[in-house]
């Protein structure tokens, strides 16, 4: 397993057992739709949380959430519709 998988795992497991102590509860977890997939997918109180995690190697150049380009939004945003 490349290092690259392993973070990214590791990283998914951290997330999950973060969103599962602030009592969201797993639905799906590595979901596909048109050949791309979803992390988490989180069930709270009043929504569904499609979740991208992303998992940086200290020092980061950048914020995660920069990593979330606005073709991966779109295609989060349909993904939800079809889910």
């Amino acid at each position: 397993m490349s290092r690259e998988i392993s973070l990214g795992r590791r990283g998914e497991e951290l997330a999950l057992r973060w969103l599962e102590e602030r009592g969201l509860v797993l639905l799906e977890s590595n979901w596909r739709w048109n050949h791309k997939e979803i992390d988490l997918i989180m069930e709270g109180p009043e929504a569904i949380h499609f979740v991208e995690v992303k998992a940086l190697r200290a020092p980061a150049t950048r914020h995660p959430w920069e990593a979330v380009t606005p073709q991966k939004q779109r295609f989060l945003s349909r993904a939800a519709e079809h889910f």
